[in-house]
């Protein structure tokens, strides 16, 4: 597993090595080769960038059945005492909790958590670094400007301090270090996954991993949909400074990102929140962690969705275990989030996530044998005898239960 020599070989292909070989005409059995060295310009480096990204695009195009058509996407629940709801909230802490206790226990993925660090550590100084030199030259001109008599700057110069601005930006670096390893080192998240599937479920093992890839996010994607997601984000944090008009902003984004996941009511007295002082603080933070988890929760399922052979599977996932995906993810955003250590253990959120798939699975093939769903998904006929998990709380319902009593 040389992933930093593929980290190594990326960065040769995308920015060229500094030269280029010609090979001659060969004569009897001799190949000359000569190298013509050219400084890499800033232009070309940029060309190149841009070619690859290209390519990536059409390399990468999707396979799947009714890709980018429009369906029935997450239910929106109306109210926020929904019971059944964090029922499942409860049951994706417990695979967060569970995931990630079988991974640590996986000898191999410790071998690869260890063979990343270095990377994964590099990715985390260079956003900071990044953010200090972006706000740096800001702060000297507001330093200059308040040394000559403008008074009333304090509060941007707090706002663009590095620390505080890691703080607020803190729930989005993990999806930084997603980027990072999924198109550097492309092989990471596969492993971390199949690592762990391997030693929780061979027969479901087996079939994945031969299972043929009929999407995967090309780069341009990625982009697209963190810089949206970062955007966003800046224009909140930028808003919430001004007096007023920042707490209305707080609470439109409030709703906008939380009535999906928790339901419109919930969004209610959570924008109702964002507009009270003592709770404004706390209003934010869910609303980081709402956006964040959402967003982390898509990354870590791609192993298993790039596999889908239509696009319907990964809808009804989210609409059937939404609730599931959503506590799962919302635990490891807070675990990712930590300043300087948090990132480092993306490599076991991906690997749980196998263990969260796992149970999703054998909850839907309950539920088919069940007669309450139809749908079939990809792997769910090629699980282990999970007998005696059957009448577990995690996979098991109420209405599951009463069935069974009557049988």
């Amino acid at each position: 597993m040389e992933y930093y020599s593929q980290a190594i070989d990326l960065v040769k292909t995308t920015f060229g090595s500094g030269g280029a070989k010609v090979e001659e005409e060969e004569e009897v059995s001799t190949t000359t080769t000569t190298t013509i060295k050219s400084p890499k310009t800033l232009k070309s480096m940029i060309g190149s960038v841009k070619e690859t990204i290209e390519n990536d695009a059409e390399k990468n195009k999707s396979q799947r059945l009714n890709e980018g058509k429009s369906v029935k996407k997450v239910s929106y629940r109306k109210t926020p005492f929904s019971f059944g709801f964090y029922v499942k909230l409860i049951k994706g802490a417990y695979c967060f909790l569970k995931g990630a206790y079988v991974t640590f226990k996986e000898e191999k993925v410790i071998k690869a958590f260890l063979s990343t660090l270095k990377i994964i550590l590099f990715g985390v100084l260079a956003s900071y670094l990044v953010i200090f030199f972006m706000t740096f030259p800001i702060r000297l001109f507001i330093s200059f400007l308040t040394w000559i008599g403008i008074s009333h700057l304090e509060s941007i110069d707090q706002m663009l301090d590095t620390k505080q601005v890691v703080d607020d930006i803190a729930y989005f670096i993990p999806l930084v270090v997603v980027g990072t390893l999924r198109y550097v080192v492309p092989t990471f998240n596969e492993d971390m996954f199949f690592f762990v599937l391997e030693s929780q479920d061979k027969k479901l093992f087996s079939y994945l991993k031969e299972c043929k890839i009929l999407k995967t996010y090309p780069m341009i994607g990625y982009l697209k949909r963190f810089s949206k997601l970062a955007v966003m984000g800046i224009i909140v944090m930028i808003f919430g400074y001004i007096p007023y008009i920042g707490d209305f902003v707080l609470a439109v984004a409030q709703f906008y990102y939380s009535y999906k996941p928790l339901g419109q009511g919930t969004a209610f007295f959570l924008s109702l929140f964002s507009l009270y002082g003592p709770t404004k603080g706390m209003a934010a933070n869910v609303l980081k962690t709402s956006m964040a988890a959402n967003s982390l929760g898509k990354e870590l399922l791609e192993v298993y969705f790039m596999r889908l052979p239509d696009y319907k599977q990964e809808v009804y996932i989210y609409r059937r275990f939404y609730g599931w995906i959503f506590g799962f993810s919302m635990l490891w955003t807070t675990v990712l989030r930590f300043p300087f250590v948090g990132a480092i253990f993306w490599g076991i959120a991906q690997g749980s996530t196998a263990f969260l798939i796992l149970k999703l699975l054998q909850r839907n093939k309950l539920k088919y044998d069940d007669q309450e769903t139809q749908v079939i998904l990809l792997g769910q006929d090629q699980l282990s005898d999970f007998k005696e998990d059957s009448s577990s709380p995690l996979l098991t319902s109420k209405s599951l239960k009463s069935k069974s009593k009557l049988n």
